[in-house]
């Protein structure tokens, strides 16, 4: 099966994504540690970053490729992306920017669950 155009998004959008993220690792442990008195906190930023990034890439080759696993990520990474959206909401936050991650995790999970995505990815 050809891999729907939305799928190729949200792919394309966590590989980009983890690309950054890897950059941004780089930057931070390679700079933090020109900073006086930031080398551990810094490192240690830089070393979750690397990984959130290689996740993302991971993720969104996943994605890319239609593997099932990718599938249940994206829908368990909206849910949770609602949430958060929901506690910022309630906890006194910016509200608008929850709302909008509420509307935007919404819009993926019913994507997520369409006959067609599901059937793309052997569900």
């Amino acid at each position: 099966m050809e891999r729907p155009v939305g799928i190729t998004i949200l792919a394309a959008l966590a590989i980009i994504g983890g690309l950054i993220s890897i950059a941004a690792g780089l930057s931070i442990g390679i700079l933090g540690g020109t900073i006086p008195g930031a080398q551990g906190p810094a490192g240690f930023i830089g070393v979750v970053a690397l990984i959130i990034g290689i996740l993302q890439l991971i993720y969104g080759w996943g994605l890319w490729t239609l593997k099932p696993w990718a599938w249940l990520l994206a829908l368990i990474g909206s849910l949770l992306s609602a949430i958060s959206g929901l506690v910022q909401i309630f906890a006194g936050g910016n509200s608008s920017s929850g709302l909008l991650s509420i509307i935007i995790a919404a819009i993926i999970v019913w994507y997520l669950t369409t006959p067609d995505i599901k059937r793309a990815f052997r569900r």
